[in-house]
C-alpha cells in the first residue's frame, strides 16, 4: 500500500516516536506513524489486515482483441467473511 521506502522511513518514525520509546507500543501507534509519513489514511487497511481475518483471493481472466488490445477481469474473493473486500493495488505484468 505504501511502498518500501514509505513503510520504512514510516517503521522509523515509530521507532523513534517519543510517545513509545521507553514506553509500551500498540498497533495504534505504528498506524499513526505510517499515515503520518505517507500522508494515507490507512483505517480500512488495518482494519482488514490486522483487525479482520483471512486474506484476499484473485482471480483474472483477460484476452487481446486483433488490435491487439488486452482486456483483464480482475475478480477478488475472501478467505473469511470478517472481510468483504481488500482495498489495494494489484499490478499486472
Amino acid at each position: 500500500m505504501l511502498g518500501d521506502s514509505t513503510f520504512f522511513r514510516g517503521v522509523r518514525r515509530y521507532t523513534n516516536d517519543a510517545a513509545v520509546k521507553l514506553s509500551f507500543a500498540f498497533t495504534d501507534d505504528l498506524k499513526r506513524n505510517l499515515e503520518l509519513e505517507s500522508g494515507k489514511d490507512l483505517t480500512e487497511f488495518f482494519q482488514n489486515w490486522i483487525y479482520g481475518q483471512g486474506y484476499p483471493n484473485y482471480h483474472a481472466d483477460w484476452y487481446q482483441n486483433s488490435k491487439n488490445w488486452v482486456k483483464v477481469k480482475l475478480k477478488q474473493t475472501t478467505s473469511h467473511p470478517s472481510v468483504a473486500f481488500y482495498q489495494m493495488p494489484v499490478t499486472l505484468y
